[in-house]
């Protein structure tokens, strides 16, 4: 519901602050007194474009600001889906520059003119003359149906089933879309897999293979070397363990006198023993070593494909080549399941679009039975807004192959105004006054089924007058009993029919001519209905049948 509208330096109003209350407002006013003007105001908050030629005082931005009641309409998936935060109020505020740049604010953050529209769109329903959902989108039509059948529990399972076989649908797509490219990398995947598999890398191994390469490649060092350094311990004359047991022999006798010699000795004791066994250890090494140039050649080739290995699949060590081979066995395992997995996501798509077209069917039949009785109410209901001899049909086309997001079904409304004349495409034969009243009867039809957004109708009373007007005042303040409706009229029968009226007119003010609205009591609303009915100066008559008009709905 909108509480409130905030306007300042849009054409020809100045500033505007007015509260709007719930059920039916009217507002009346002579032509060009501004309230299309209110109209764009609002069209600006639901996101229509905006230029600099909308400011009034081009020194200064132009702000319209919304406040809604939201509280009753289910939007927080909708907020969710625009990422912007949730209240029960809400406010959209727009700024248009001098410049003719933009800003928009739902709630304070900055949003973009697609978030606008599509939160607009469930705030407020404007309908026009010359324009309605019925005609600009074919999808209403099917909504219109629905909404009247009052069977939402039934088009829940429909979403929920229609969802589950969207979802396995695409999930199978994916993954035929990944055997396809897996088939065409599948021979270039087994082939990085078997190079590395058959070179057969061990972990760490270009770090052991370079090591060996410098043993073989100094061998003869080494062993001369390590040979010498055990001759000079152990085996040439006065070796130095010779030596070391010649000390200990001179050292022995007085060993025991304190304890710091007998330290001395001791050591000296364990210097001769691991001297012996560093000789010892260093003939060993050097018998082991030796010039083998065939054991180096291979070594030399191992490490050149294993560098050609690391450079082709762009790796630094034979651990990471381990780890590509791991993945690369990995793909190719998954090649092996991926048939399995589509043959099971093909019976898995194929139960969910049966079960998907059992229930779009259960909703196709729901609708026929519903557009009987939406057309016949319809119809009735156009009798007494000047429409006697309307015809109308909702025309439900069903396919058998192809599931929607609402079914199977195709919804026209077909219409006709004439005796005589066979139904036709609401869109080719109705006129702007036909459709608004087609819009809202409809909206009053369906209003106890749904929680409307606020309904502005602009001149959906054109073409009709007298006891007719009567009529449909009356309709609009019983559908204003459910919903807030608002109401721009030229009918004092209609605008009379409001719980509030509000009077858009014009006025001079330092030579600038502004459009203001002024909210009526009851002795206004007697004058402007007055005004209405006989001119700008109404008569004791008009005046006594504008008391008439108001006391039908304050009695």
């Amino acid at each position: 519901m909108l509480t409130k509208l905030l306007i300042k330096n849009y054409a020809l109003i100045k500033e505007l602050n007015i509260s709007i209350d719930q059920n039916l407002t009217t507002i009346t006013g002579e032509t060009g007194a501004g309230k299309s003007i209110l109209l764009g105001a609002i069209g600006l908050v639901l996101g229509q474009r905006a230029d600099n030629s909308a400011i009034s005082d081009q020194a200064e931005k132009c702000i319209i600001e919304a406040t809604f009641d939201i509280k009753n309409l289910t939007l927080k998936v909708l907020f969710e889906e625009i990422e912007i935060d949730y209240h029960n109020e809400c406010v959209i505020r727009r700024e248009i520059l001098p410049n003719g740049k933009s800003r928009s604010f739902i709630n304070d953050t900055p949003a973009n003119l697609n978030q606008l529209k599509q939160l607009g769109a469930q705030l407020i329903e404007v309908h026009t003359q010359n324009t309605g959902l019925l005609i600009s989108n074919p999808d209403e039509q099917i909504h219109l149906l629905d909404d009247f059948g009052g069977y939402k529990s039934m088009i829940d399972d429909y979403k929920r089933a229609y969802t589950y076989f969207s979802t396995s649908t695409k999930n199978l797509n994916n993954l035929l879309v990944s055997q396809a490219q897996f088939i065409k990398e599948k021979e270039f995947i087994q082939f990085q897999f078997d190079e590395i598999y058959n070179f057969q890398p061990v972990e760490n191994e270009e770090t052991t293979i370079d090591e060996q390469i410098t043993l073989l490649t100094q061998a003869s060092n080494i062993t001369q070397a390590l040979g010498q350094a055990n001759k000079q311990i152990n085996e040439t004359e006065n070796s130095l363990i010779d030596q070391l047991n010649y000390l200990k022999n001179q050292i022995k006798p007085i060993a025991q006198l304190n304890s710091s010699i007998s330290s001395v000795f001791e050591r000296l004791e364990t210097t001769i023993v691991e001297l012996k066994d560093i000789g010892f250890e260093a003939e060993n090494i050097a018998e082991k070593i030796e010039e083998n140039p065939a054991a180096l050649d291979n070594l030399n080739d191992r490490l050149l494909k294993m560098q050609n290995l690391f450079r082709k699949h762009q790796v630094e060590s034979a651990a990471e080549l381990l780890h590509l081979q791991n993945e690369l066995e990995i793909k190719l395992q998954q090649s092996q399941n991926i048939d399995d997995e589509i043959i099971s996501l093909k019976n898995e798509v194929k139960k969910a679009k049966e079960n998907a077209f059992v229930l779009a069917n259960k909703l196709t039949e729901s609708r026929l039975n519903a557009s009987k009785l939406l057309a016949e109410e319809t119809k009735n209901i156009l009798v007494n807004l000047a429409i006697p001899h309307a015809q109308i049909e909702f025309k439900v086309d069903t396919s058998n192959s192809e599931l929607t997001p609402l079914g199977v079904d195709t919804v026209n409304i077909l219409f006709s105004a004439n005796l005589g004349k066979s139904p036709q495409l609401l869109s080719q034969v109705a006129s702007g006054g036909e459709i608004s009243r087609l819009n809202f009867t409809f909206r009053s039809l369906i209003a106890k089924n749904k929680n409307l957004p606020t309904l502005i109708y602009d001149e959906a009373d054109t073409g009709i007058s007298g006891e007719v007007a009567s009529k449909m005042g009356a309709m609009m303040r019983q559908l204003g009993n459910l919903h807030q409706v608002i109401s721009i009229t030229h009918l004092p029968q209609v605008a009379a029919a409001g719980q509030n009226q509000w009077l858009v007119y014009k006025s001079v003010s330092e030579n600038k001519t502004l459009s203001s609205v002024k909210k009526l009591d009851f002795n206004e609303r007697i004058t402007v209905l007055g005004q209405m009915l006989s001119g700008t100066n109404p008569t004791d008559s008009a005046l006594n049948n504008a008391k008439e008009l108001l006391s039908q709905y304050t009695l």
